[in-house]
C-alpha cells in the first residue's frame, strides 16, 4: 500500500493494490497524473481524494478525476468524473459524470450524467441524464423519478 499527499494541490492518492510500484504518480502544475507502463489511468485535479484498489479500480471521494481506458470508477458525494473510452462508472450521492466513447454509467440517488458518443446510461432514483444531440448515447430509465433531457 502506498499513500501520497500533494499539499500544494490538496490531493491525496492512496494505492491499495498489491503491486503499488507498477503505478507512476507524477505531480504537474495543476494536477497529478497516474499512469502504468506509459498508459494514462487517471488525472486527478485540485482538492481530491482518490483510492486505487487494484490495477484499474478508482474510487473518488471528493474532487475531480479524469479517467481513460478500461477502468471501473465509483464516485460519490461531490465527485466529478470525466470518463472516456470503455470505462464503467457507478455514480451515487449527487456525483456528476461526463461520459464519452463507450462508457457505461449506472446513476443512483440524485446523480447527474452528461452522455455523448456511444455511452450507455442507467438512471435510478432522482438521477438526471443529459444526452448530447447527434450522439448515439442510450439513456435507460430504471425508475419513474429519473429524467432524460436533450442538450446541444
Amino acid at each position: 500500500m502506498k499513500k501520497l499527499r500533494f499539499d500544494r494541490l490538496g490531493i491525496e492518492v492512496e494505492i491499495k493494490a498489491d503491486k503499488a510500484d507498477f503505478f507512476d504518480v507524477r505531480e504537474f502544475k495543476n494536477c497529478v497524473r497516474i499512469s502504468r507502463k506509459g498508459a494514462r489511468i487517471a488525472t486527478v485535479l485540485k482538492d481530491s481524494k482518490v483510492v486505487i484498489s487494484d490495477i484499474v479500480h478508482v474510487i473518488c471521494y471528493k474532487g475531480r478525476v479524469v479517467v481513460f481506458g478500461d477502468a471501473y470508477i465509483e464516485a460519490g458525494g461531490l465527485s466529478r468524473v470525466f470518463a472516456k473510452d470503455k470505462s464503467c462508472v457507478l455514480a451515487f450521492q449527487g456525483a456528476e459524470v461526463r461520459a464519452g466513447g463507450r462508457v457505461k454509467v449506472r446513476a443512483l440517488d440524485n446523480s447527474r450524467i452528461v452522455a455523448g458518443g456511444r455511452a450507455e446510461v442507467f438512471l435510478e432514483g432522482k438521477s438526471i441524464g443529459y444526452k448530447k444531440s447527434h450522439s448515439r448515447a442510450k439513456m435507460n430509465k430504471l425508475d419513474s423519478r429519473a429524467k432524460v433531457c436533450d442538450i446541444d
